[in-house]
């Protein structure tokens, strides 16, 4: 891994730190700490290593997403970050349709399941674009 890729996985994390402090402050790296939402008539409370999760595989996903729109699927690297960074999202996202299905709000969950199966086909035409560049 080159130097460059480092700086970029660094940036990334901090960037999600700082998001996670400006959001949740100190509550939100507590180990036993947990967040609260509030939705509709129902008090929700999750992990906060839920929603750090969530937000990694969301700050990954955005900038890695950039990334190889912009060098047009060329850094090996990249791809596979991207990748990791998908599957991690996609089983968050499957969590949150989970939640919201139990909630009885099925609009918003119909809405979580396309971004799902989206988010599929994504990592399907990425792995794709991956195997074509990088043939042995």
């Amino acid at each position: 891994m080159k130097k460059r890729e480092l700086f970029w996985i660094l940036g990334t994390v901090t960037a999600v730190i700082l998001t996670q402090f400006l959001l949740f402050g100190k509550q939100g790296f507590v180990m036993d700490g947990t967040i609260d939402i509030n939705v509709h008539d129902t008090y929700l409370i999750f992990p906060s290593y839920n929603i750090f999760l969530l937000l990694v595989s969301l700050f990954f996903f955005v900038v890695y997403l950039g990334r190889i729109l912009r060098r047009g699927f060329k850094n090996k690297t990249v791809n596979l970050i991207l990748i990791i960074a998908t599957i991690v999202l996609i089983v968050m996202v499957n969590g949150i349709h989970f939640i919201l299905e139990s909630l009885l709000l099925n609009t918003l969950s119909a809405v979580f399941f396309y971004i799902q199966i989206a988010l599929l086909v994504l990592l399907a035409f990425i792995g794709f674009k991956t195997g074509q560049y990088h043939k042995k």
